[in-house]
């Protein structure tokens, strides 16, 4: 079907473009990155895949725990809440229950990262 329809085609490898790119970075996340770095290139990636905006802020329903989120990043669950922590109490997000999480500074996100301004 692909072969046929150059569309279908030129989406499947902006797809697979896509998920190399972040495969690269988790790689990278998890060979060089801080704790606090890797919660927010995470919480930076997951805002671009399921993210809602809503004014200057990003919306998020994470559909993983604590824990999920710990073993992906290679962090102990201890720490992945200490994080969330520090970034709530500097306002750079806001969560509430054990899901939501409001994304109100995506640029201090971006820097704690290590994203260069404009890089993506």
């Amino acid at each position: 079907m692909a072969e046929s329809d150059p569309q279908i085609l030129r989406g499947l490898i902006g797809q697979m473009a896509d998920a190399l790119r972040r495969c690269r970075e988790k790689a990278v996340a998890l060979g060089r990155k801080t704790a606090s770095e890797r919660i927010a290139v995470f919480l930076l990636g997951m805002a671009e895949r399921i993210g809602t905006a809503k004014g200057t802020s990003v919306i998020l329903d994470l559909p993983m725990s604590r824990r999920d989120i710990a073993e992906s990043l290679g962090l102990t669950i201890e720490t992945v809440s200490r994080q969330f922590t520090i970034l709530r109490d500097a306002k750079t997000i806001e969560t509430s229950g054990r899901s939501l999480v409001i994304l109100h500074d995506v640029s201090q996100l971006r820097a704690q990262a290590g994203y260069l301004a404009g890089a993506a």
